[in-house]
């Protein structure tokens, strides 16, 4: 994940970032501690990087800067940390209600195979 490394670019309008997934946490540190930051979208900055025979960070990382100086850039939206924090946990839990209904049905399949029938489980609360 490049970082734009133009200094007057740098003074001027903040560090650059290519959302991705560490552009979250890196762009969120850069703003507690007061710089002006901002995580471009990558399908554009892309686009460009095409132009470019050899691809390297450092190169990647100049055509950042040249297109935050030509404003060919669009900004993205970064979540913030305790909106990350509670999709992760919804994610986590959707995760293990899949695999409790999974495991109940594969058990239940198996129980089948051998002339025994499962009644109701008795459900616990998940989280």
């Amino acid at each position: 994940m490049p970082i734009s490394c133009n200094h007057t670019l740098l003074r001027s309008s903040g560090p650059a970032l290519e959302a991705g997934l560490l552009a979250p946490y890196l762009y969120n540190g850069l703003v507690e501690h007061g710089v002006p930051a901002v995580c471009i979208e990558t399908g554009r900055m892309k686009a460009f990087a095409k132009a470019l025979p050899v691809k390297t960070d450092r190169k990647d990382a100049h055509l950042i800067a040249l297109a935050l100086k030509a404003g060919l850039y669009r900004g993205v939206h970064v979540k913030t940390d305790q909106s990350q924090r509670l999709r992760f946990l919804l994610t986590a839990r959707e995760l293990l209600m899949r695999q409790i209904r999974q495991l109940e049905g594969t058990m239940r399949g198996s129980f089948k195979a051998f002339g025994l029938r499962m009644g109701n489980i008795a459900k616990g609360r998940v989280g």
